[in-house]
């Protein structure tokens, strides 16, 4: 793969059947020290440390570009403890284990937050730029997640897939892993069935696979089963993210947890390629109803705003904020804001009775909740960022509809990123990071927490492979 090719990476996945096979190839079609199944964030971070230390790594990728679900993110990036915030690692994996209701591992919760920092330096080593200040975002509590100057999560892919290739890892796209070879005694991994275009060949991996194969978002029947409440939603991630790493890991030993745990958020109708959000911000964002009432405390966790918002009659939500606020955003999802609105599906306001009446919803409701928002905020002040929302016009809002955003279920880890089986012994060559991971997140996933969990466990599996 060149570089030219690299710098258009964006992913598109397709479902396989997945088995392992337990007998290997006399004679393999491919050799190398390390096999790594997927490229977005983890999948890079991986392939990158592993070459580091003079392994020689391939990347199969099932899409016919890089980038996987680390594209699709808001980019943001959570460190707690860099210089100049009082933040630090140790309040960052409290709030984790707080919302993970008990089904985070809490070493594993340990080695990332601690590993954040380092993990934040290290990406600006390969050329990652981000804004100076942390800012508070959509499900998170503290000022601990950096915007990257790239939008989204671009410049993570085009810093660690251009490295990568300098480091002389063999990136492959349009391939499928369909099979693990083990030894079955043992469970040891050797290595990985693929096909390409129709044809199918044997690679060897010698000191083991990394699986950084995404969720299962896109794979309706596994959500059925493990999410029923939740199958029908449409969802956000690449339409690749049909847990194949998931089928082959289980196949392999593999013990799969918190499997019935699925985040959503707001997002735009399936109508609209891309995704749009007014939210971002809790601090500087209303949520109404369709009777233009406030209903919940827009810093709340993921898992509360969103059942919150399945509760309201109708199913009926909207999210408001200001000019200001849009203004601010990266240029992508200004683009993709403007292109919404000319298409309806966002509206642009110029006081509040034009925005009542644009959204259909009760116009002195609307009025009162809005002239009420910061009353509602603790700690706010007249001068604070939610009074910029209700008085300073032009006004956008959406209506809300809920999204499918991340699975959190999947393979149990150890601090090492090596993949255990159910009774907690690692399955010995089989490694996983990013979205795959079980056992991180728990009942609830932090905003920010994505990308740079995906980063850290990459790094720590290449690292440790």
């Amino acid at each position: 793969m060149n570089r030219r090719a690299l710098l258009a990476a964006v992913p598109l996945l397709a479902a396989m059947p997945a088995r392992v096979l337990a007998s290997a190839p006399e004679i393999w079609d491919r050799q190398y020290d390390v096999v790594v199944l997927g490229s977005g964030g983890a999948g890079l971070a991986a392939a990158l440390s592993a070459a580091a230390r003079g392994l020689t790594v391939a990347v199969f990728e099932k899409n016919e570009r890089i980038g996987g679900d680390t594209l699709n993110s808001s980019g943001f990036f959570n460190a707690a403890g860099l210089s100049g915030t009082r933040d630090k690692p140790i309040a960052h994996a409290r709030e984790m284990i707080e919302l993970g209701e008990g089904l985070n591992d809490p070493e594993l919760v340990r080695i990332f937050t601690e590993n954040c920092p380092g993990t934040f330096k290290w990406l600006q080593s390969l050329g990652m730029q981000f804004e100076d200040k942390p800012y508070k975002i959509y499900g998170t509590k503290e000022f601990r997640s950096y915007r990257p100057n790239r939008p989204r999560g671009t410049g993570y892919i085009h810093a660690l897939g251009e490295a990568s290739l300098k480091a002389g890892v063999s990136i492959e796209l349009g391939c499928t892993a369909v099979d693990i070879y083990h030894v079955p005694e043992t469970r040891q991994v050797l290595g990985v069935l693929i096909e390409k275009d129709g044809r199918s060949f044997s690679v060897r991996a010698r000191r083991g696979i990394v699986l950084a194969t995404g969720g299962f978002g896109a794979n309706a029947e596994m959500l059925r089963r493990y999410a029923p409440e939740l199958s029908a939603l449409q969802h956000d991630s690449t339409p690749g993210a049909t847990g194949d790493g998931h089928r082959l890991a289980e196949r392999a030993g593999a013990d799969l947890v918190n499997m019935q745990f699925v985040e959503i958020v707001p997002g735009g109708p399936v109508s609209i390629p891309y995704v749009i959000r007014l939210d971002i911000y809790p601090d500087r964002m209303v949520m109404v109803n369709a009777r233009g009432e406030r209903f919940v405390d827009e810093r709340s966790d993921r898992k509360t705003l969103g059942e919150a918002i399945l509760a309201q009659p109708g199913g009926i939500a909207y999210t408001i904020t200001d000019n200001e606020t849009v203004s601010s955003s990266d240029i992508l999802d200004q683009k993709y804001l403007h292109q919404a609105r000319h298409a309806g599906v966002v509206v642009r306001a110029r006081n509040w009775a034009e925005l009542a009446e644009k959204l259909s919803v009760p116009r002195h409701a609307l009025e009162r909740t809005l002239a009420r928002a910061c009353a509602g905020r603790t700690g706010q002040t007249s001068e604070g960022p939610c009074r910029r929302i209700v008085r300073r016009a032009p006004f956008w809002a959406q209506k809300i509809e809920l999204h499918i955003h991340v699975t959190l279920g999947g393979v149990r880890i150890n601090s090492k990123a090596q993949v255990l089986d159910k009774n907690g012994v690692p399955i010995s060559g089989l490694y996983a990071a990013g979205e795959i991971v079980g056992n991180l997140h728990g009942a609830v996933r932090l905003g920010g927490n994505g990308v740079s969990s995906a980063v850290v466990f990459g790094r720590i599996a290449g690292e440790n492979i």
